[in-house]
């Protein structure tokens, strides 16, 4: 057909025309293709990113609830005997605002209590009347043991309830804890990734916004309308049940950020067809030879850049990686008002390790460690790298620094466990580390730098005093 089509009488610069005007038009649907394929790559990535986000917020708002029920537990068992003069002397207020200051300094974000007794009756409170639904879920909690947390609206402020049992003189009470949803949406902002919305929602209650980044439902300028809109819905990316509540975590995308991101590629798209369409009248096929190449330099650019941030031998990322995103994360959380940490982790008597099993099992160690440390912190609000040598580098943004504590004693206690003879070591027959902690939260610094040099301190405290340790920089 195509050897008819040039050896009909047409001439040849109708033939040229003709031939330019047929590749084009294949080429245009071929680009369309592409845009297609790749703004459907992107909404999967997006997808991924939503549903890794989603399961791991449900988690850990799952364990600030268990946590808090146990800290109202050993709070009230601490105090017993004040609540003892408390249930004696029901109507001394003087009493219960000692009992409500405790509480305050307890919990940064406690809200208010009262006090019922195992039938429902109401014995003591802080404010005003007791809502409908804090009612509804105390007696729910009564009849079936089992409480599910949802947001309770108030007119001073919207909270969350915690019930606790405690007995005295051999009576049975319930301990209604209250607490703003300041920590949830604190969670909700560090884990949010870039142009994504976290929400907290009640399903079953026409997808009922409970908790946003910023703050409870009431924080928000919806002119009363606090329900999801169907059109919102459509946005939703991923969703994930957090068990013992009425909650949904959502994750959904901002139109605005898509919609740039639809209208870069088709100016991408029209841009190459135009490029395209004009070299094809000087140069015809060449330029396809031309495009294939500046594909696959542009494809081998991104392979280089990828490994150049990735250190060789263990997986992580490395200096050159910290030094790109270090003040990203410095300007993050001076705009977001969050606690920058910084963690440096070295391995105990590594030298000696070296010296004794060589440089081939050195590695080996150095790779254990650094999948450990690539395990155990692997949030979206935090990331690992090898600093160098035996020296490793944990960067969190937003975590408070007892909560980022407990999570690096774990992490000392996984190395334990995972039982690395060594038997150069002056303090015992295992590997162990050493880590040096440094924050924002208690103290300021001036630059990224002022608070690396901090946390490698830390370390070299945490070091002279014996090693195995976590030093934390004051």
């Amino acid at each position: 057909m195509i050897t008819n089509f040039f050896n009909t009488k047409i001439s040849l610069k109708y033939k040229v025309l003709i031939s330019i005007s047929v590749l084009l038009v294949v080429f245009g649907f071929i680009l369309y293709g592409v845009v297609r394929d790749r703004s459907n790559e992107f909404f999967g990535k997006q997808e991924a990113i939503a549903l890794v986000v989603t399961d791991k917020v449900a988690n850990e708002v799952q364990e600030i609830f268990t946590y808090k029920k146990k800290l109202v537990k050993a709070f009230l068992e601490d105090h017993k005997a004040l609540l003892l003069k408390i249930t004696d002397d029901l109507e001394n207020d003087e009493i219960y605002d000692e009992f409500n200051a405790k509480l305050q300094r307890y919990f940064y974000d406690y809200f208010s209590s009262s006090i019922a007794s195992d039938k429902g009756e109401l014995l003591r409170f802080t404010f005003g009347d007791i809502g409908e639904i804090c009612i509804v879920d105390m007696q729910t909690y009564l009849e079936t043991g089992k409480q599910k947390i949802r947001i309770h609206p108030n007119a001073t402020l919207y909270h969350y309830d915690i019930l606790v049992h405690f007995m005295l003189k051999g009576k049975k009470y319930l301990f209604i804890c209250t607490f703003t949803s300041d920590e949830i949406a604190s969670l909700l902002n560090a884990s949010a990734p870039l142009d994504h919305n976290l929400f907290i929602v009640n399903k079953d209650k026409d997808f009922l916004i409970e908790v946003t980044k910023k703050g409870s439902r009431s924080a928000l300028d919806r002119q009363g309308e606090f329900s999801l809109s169907e059109n919102e819905q459509k946005h939703i990316l991923a969703s994930k049940k957090i068990e013992g509540t009425f909650w949904h975590v959502l994750d959904s995308y901002d139109c605005s950020y898509f919609d740039r991101q639809e209208e870069a590629l088709i100016k991408d798209y029209v841009m190459v067809f135009v490029v395209f369409a004009v070299i094809m009248i000087f140069m015809g096929m060449f330029v396809l030879h031309n495009i294939k190449k500046k594909v696959e330099v542009t494809d081998l650019n991104k392979n280089l850049e990828r490994l150049s941030f990735t250190d060789a031998l263990t997986g992580l990322h490395n200096r050159h990686y910290l030094d790109k995103e270090i003040e990203h994360k410095w300007n993050e959380a001076s705009r977001l008002n969050q606690t920058l940490s910084i963690a440096m982790i070295d391995i105990d008597f590594f030298k000696q390790y070296n010296d004794f099993y060589g440089h081939v099992e050195g590695d080996k160690c150095l790779n254990q460690v650094a999948q450990i440390c690539k395990q155990d912190f692997r949030r979206a609000n935090e990331f690992c790298i090898r600093y160098g040598g035996e020296e490793f580098m944990v960067v969190n943004l937003g975590d408070e620094e007892d909560k980022l504590l407990r999570h690096i004693e774990v992490f000392i206690k996984h190395i334990s466990q995972n039982n690395i003879d060594h038997a150069s070591s002056e303090i015992g027959d295992k590997l162990t580390v050493s880590v040096g902690l440094a924050t924002t939260e208690k103290r300021e610094y001036e630059q990224s730098k002022d608070l690396i040099k901090a946390a490698d301190d830390a370390l070299y405290k945490a070091k002279s005093l014996g090693r195995n340790q976590i030093s934390v920089a004051t």
